[in-house]
C-alpha cells in the first residue's frame, strides 16, 4: 500500500494535522490524537473520523509524551490501516517507531517532522 500523498496545496502557517481527514471517502473510518494549546480546530470531512484533543497546557511546545502515551493504549480497528504523523522531529519518530512494534508496516506509515526546537523553517521525512 502506498503511502498517504503529501499535502503541497496546504496555506502557509495552516497545521500540518488539517490538511489529511479531508481527503477522505465517506466509508473510511479515521482516528486523530491532537496536542496543543487550548485551540481546537474543526475538521470537515465525510469520513467517519474520531477526534481526541490532548491539551499541553502549561508544558512547553514539542515536550512530554501525552501523544505517545494514547497511542500506546488505542485500540486499531481490524484490517490494515494507514497511520499519517506530523509534529516535532522526535515526537514523530518516536509515534512511528510505537506504530512498527504495534504490527504497521512501514508502508502504512506516512510520517513528516516539521519543526524542531531551537530550529527556524525546515522539515524531516521520518522514514527511519
Amino acid at each position: 500500500m502506498a503511502p498517504l500523498p503529501r499535502r503541497r496545496d496546504r496555506p502557509a502557517g495552516r497545521p500540518a494535522h488539517a490538511g489529511n481527514p479531508s481527503d477522505r471517502c465517506p466509508r473510511d473510518r479515521a482516528s486523530r490524537c491532537r496536542r496543543g494549546g487550548e485551540d481546537e480546530l474543526p475538521c470537515e470531512t465525510q469520513a467517519d473520523l474520531s477526534v481526541e484533543w490532548l491539551h499541553r497546557g502549561a508544558a512547553k511546545p514539542g515536550t512530554g509524551t501525552a501523544i505517545l502515551d494514547r497511542l500506546a493504549q488505542l485500540a486499531f480497528p481490524p484490517g490494515r490501516g494507514q497511520a499519517y504523523v506530523v509534529g516535532e522531529t522526535s515526537n514523530v519518530r518516536a509515534q512511528r517507531h510505537h506504530l512498527i512494534t504495534r504490527g504497521f508496516e512501514r508502508g502504512q506509515i506516512a510520517s513528516e517532522g516539521y519543526w524542531r526546537p531551537g530550529r527556524i523553517g525546515g522539515h524531516d521525512h521520518v522514514d527511519d
